[in-house]
């Protein structure tokens, strides 16, 4: 085995572990990535190939229990050699290689579809409300200030601060941005803030997505889409189809008690939710490849379009 390579994976399951890498996205490609390298160093034939990959698979897997991105993408890549009558490792190493390109590349044409059907939404003088870091999400807040002046209120979404790695990225830009306290984006979003401050829309990212078109984000997020469905402002998903969660079991992950509290009392115990859940019912639409989709239409389209990611 080549040790740079498993060094590379063990590296990338640690940025991973350690948001080092963070966002669905960026997770995704570099799992994949890491598992496309990772092959090249198995030389075991056939069956035992596949072995070596599919522990591979599972040790990126369990970084993130909620990133059905990387998951679906691990698997698609298993399913491939599964598939496969090729038994040297030359050919696959290939195939994986050849899946992970595959699956890469529907992540690209998927987020060139959001980025242009996500920008339209976005008209002159509005204010919008955005949450945590989606790098989608961003990249249509950008597109649409090439064309158009609006504002951007965001979040600095603690405990790790990610709202400020959005505000950094769109003020490059000039964009104008105005960040409140997490605790404070509930009562800015409803009509008791005031007229001046008054939001037009709410567009945040996903990490997963539900069979029944829930959709799973950033801490944080339940409270602002139901202050939104509160105050009638639409609230718009910009994510992938492929972040469906293939068993629809998504698992909603406990991160460390010390993001929260380092020196806590001893006898003091803290639940550090890494994310929460937004209801279908809360939901404008979700911006996917598919165009602005209701979220109780979406697993008709992921079926069709993406059969192997439904199992039920």
């Amino acid at each position: 085995m080549n040790n740079a390579f498993f060094m590379s994976l063990n590296k990338t399951v640690r940025d991973i572990k350690k948001l080092k890498i963070q966002g669905a996205t960026a997770v995704a490609r570099e799992a994949i990535k890491a598992l496309a390298d990772y092959g090249q160093t198995i030389r075991k034939s056939g069956h035992g190939f596949i072995i070596e990959a599919e522990k591979a698979a599972a040790t990126l897997a369990i970084t993130r229990p909620t990133e059905p991105l990387m998951h679906n993408g691990l698997a698609f890549l298993i399913s491939s050699l599964r598939q496969s009558q090729r038994q040297q490792p030359a050919e696959l190493q290939a195939i994986l290689n050849k899946t992970a390109a595959d699956y890469l590349s529907l992540i690209d044409q998927a987020e060139q579809v959001i980025i242009t059907r996500g920008e339209k939404l976005i008209k002159k003088g509005f204010k919008v409300f955005t949450h945590c870091h989606s790098s989608l999400a961003e990249k249509v807040l950008l597109a649409a200030w090439q064309e158009r002046y609006f504002q951007v209120f965001n979040t600095e979404t603690r405990p790790l601060l990610q709202g400020r790695i959005t505000a950094i990225n769109l003020l490059k830009h000039g964009l104008p941005v105005t960040m409140v306290a997490d605790s404070a984006a509930d009562f800015l979003i409803s009509h008791h803030s005031g007229k001046e401050l008054a939001m037009d829309m709410v567009i945040i990212g996903a990490d997963s997505l539900s069979h029944q078109g829930d959709v799973y984000n950033k801490i944080g997020s339940y409270g602002i889409a139901l202050a939104a469905w509160e105050a009638h402002i639409p609230l718009y998903i910009t994510s992938t189809a492929l972040k469906m969660d293939a068993d629809n079991k998504i698992q909603v992950e406990l991160r460390d008690e010390s993001e929260l509290w380092p020196d806590r009392p001893r006898q003091l115990e803290i639940l550090n939710f890494a994310f929460d859940m937004i209801p279908a019912k809360f939901i404008t639409g979700i911006i996917c490849e598919f165009g602005i989709v209701k979220p109780g239409l979406l697993k008709v389209k992921v079926a069709k379009e993406y059969p192997w990611l439904i199992k039920e």
